[in-house]
């Protein structure tokens, strides 16, 4: 984990650098990915796998944003943001906005989401576009919207290769949206 860093009004920190986003999110190749694409809209990341690790994060650091998947190991994303809004929280910032990741889509996994105290719900596989007017709406900073996550081949080539081997070692499942 990073040190503690002043944030400015806009999100960055005071020595200048990014807005820095949490992602908490176990499986690793969502993890690269969402990595990437929110690194190409121009903030830092620090990337966490549970709930327990999420709420250390937010007590040692400022964050303009968090992004929570609602499913992990130890602590889920539903109980790390319980925690991060309760009275006795350990963030430093307790009001951040929080939104849910996760692949269910139905209104009551919005309303559980909501309910457990996250800012907004977002169906996976998640969309640059989205993601984007999501941030945009809770933070008020607009970015350029990424086409594609692999713009620039040369600078991301080898986190590119890294994912291509971690999806050689899984079963891909097609998505279908109804």
């Amino acid at each position: 984990m990073v040190g503690l860093n002043a944030v400015t009004s806009d999100g960055s920190d005071t020595d200048g650098n990014k807005p820095r986003v949490l992602l908490a999110e176990d499986n690793t190749i969502n993890q690269k990915v969402a990595h990437l694409m929110l690194d190409k809209m121009g903030y830092r990341v620090d990337v966490v796998s549970n709930g327990h690790e999420a709420l250390d994060a937010v007590a040692q650091n400022d964050y303009v944003a968090i992004l929570m998947d609602v499913q992990m190991p130890e602590m889920d994303g539903l109980e790390a943001t319980r925690r991060i809004r309760a009275e006795d929280s350990p963030a430093r910032n307790p009001q951040v906005p929080i939104i849910a990741l996760t692949a269910h889509a139905l209104d009551q996994d919005r309303q559980r989401s909501l309910d457990a105290g996250m800012d907004d719900h977002v169906s996976k596989p998640i969309d640059s576009e989205i993601i984007a007017k999501i941030l945009a709406r809770h933070i008020g900073r607009l970015v350029p919207v990424i086409s594609q996550v692999a713009e620039t081949p040369a600078k991301e080539s080898h986190v590119m290769e890294n994912l291509e081997d971690d999806i050689s070692a899984v079963h891909i499942v097609p998505i279908v949206r109804v």
